[in-house]
């Protein structure tokens, strides 16, 4: 039918759930629904990813263009923008942008510079971003998001222990969303995956098996 709603969801279970992931069938998806109705923008934020996951600059680029064109101060171009620099490694402009975003009291794209100042091995900045991140009102799985960027924030530190417990936190949250939460159980199992490569680093591979074992069972 022509309504954006349904093809949005079937984008959602095809980006979300490990038994029907398929990138090109949710663009294709994501796109249908825009092509019914080019203001249903909550399709954009996966749309822009399946793009990079696909290599497709020029197709992201004219995404971009077309929106600015609708409205220049839509606020998901900074976002569309800022994913296309990540996906380019251009980390010091993605790292300059979002901070002037943050010196003028805008604090969305944190976690796109947390990740970029990761890349670059700026841990204790990375470190205290997603801290201010933690501390402001944030729920959800949004603090979910905080916690594991701060647990890999902790590792990078060195100070394993605590990274792995906050990845845990992370894990947890997302679990207690229950029902509501099912479509991050892919990202419950990516995160113990990420917690198994570290414990076998550290040469702990009961416990990396451990944490693969659950994370088999969370998905």
């Amino acid at each position: 039918p022509d309504i954006p709603d349904a093809y949005n969801l079937l984008g959602e279970v095809r980006t979300h759930f490990s038994k029907y992931q398929d990138v090109r069938r949710a663009t294709e998806h994501f796109e249908r629904a825009l092509e019914i109705d080019p203001t249903f923008e909550v399709v954009l934020f996966h749309l822009v990813q399946d793009y990079i996951l696909s290599d497709d600059g020029a197709a992201l680029e004219a995404l971009i263009a077309r929106y600015r064109a609708m409205n220049p101060s839509d606020p998901r171009i900074d976002s569309m923008e800022l994913a296309f620099l990540m996906a380019q490694e251009k980390y010091d402009e993605v790292i300059s942008r979002v901070g002037a975003m943050l010196h003028e009291g805008d604090a969305r794209e944190w976690m796109r510079m947390t990740t970029a100042l990761q890349i670059k091995g700026e841990w204790d900045r990375a470190f205290n971003l997603c801290e201010m991140a933690i501390d402001r009102d944030t729920k959800g799985y949004n603090l979910a998001f905080a916690h594991n960027a701060r647990g890999w924030s902790e590792i990078g530190r060195g100070n394993i222990e605590a990274g792995l417990a906050d990845i845990d936190r992370a894990c947890s949250m997302l679990t207690g969303l229950g029902a509501a939460g099912r479509w991050a159980a892919a990202i419950v199992a990516s995160y113990r995956w990420h917690q198994a490569q570290i414990l076998i680093a550290a040469g702990d591979y009961d416990g990396a098996e451990e944490k693969a074992r659950r994370g088999i069972e969370e998905d």
